[in-house]
């Protein structure tokens, strides 16, 4: 994986939210059923994934490429990923006109962001609230 800092002057992707992504460990049932909406979260992601697996090109009218089923598949793998590492749910995830899928978070920390670019590469970015650096992160596999 490597990381690289750019500035990020201008971005007009950050929009705040005051929400909190984060589990109490206060040991009540509100902590369980944080939880279970986060797998519910999660679960209505992957019918979202499955529902662009059938995306064709031009699905927007305007020319936008459809994501190939196999960057599909790695988005899907990358759902469990995320999720074997207790990430919360984004806040979306959706379809880029270039045929690529984007995973967003909006939070109180800041921005931050996942593309799949290929059943290969996956890039994540993020943006601190109060900064104008992103941080770029890029694996493969």
């Amino acid at each position: 994986m490597s990381t690289m800092v750019q500035s990020a002057r201008g971005a007009a992707a950050f929009t705040p939210d005051d929400s909190s992504h984060t589990l109490s460990a206060a040991g009540d049932a509100s902590v369980w059923s944080q939880a279970e909406e986060e797998t519910e979260r999660w679960n209505q992601w992957l019918e979202e994934l499955r529902r662009l697996r059938r995306l064709e090109d031009d699905w927007d009218g305007e020319g936008a490429v459809a994501p190939h089923p196999n960057l599909v598949d790695r988005a899907i793998r990358l759902v469990g990923e995320l999720q074997w590492l207790d990430v919360p749910p984004p806040d979306r995830i959706f379809p880029s006109t270039n045929g690529t899928i984007y995973f967003e978070w909006f939070t109180p920390e800041g921005y931050w962001e996942i593309e799949v670019l290929s059943p290969k590469e996956v890039e994540g970015r993020k943006i601190l609230r109060g900064t104008d650096h992103c941080l770029t992160y890029r694996w493969e596999g």
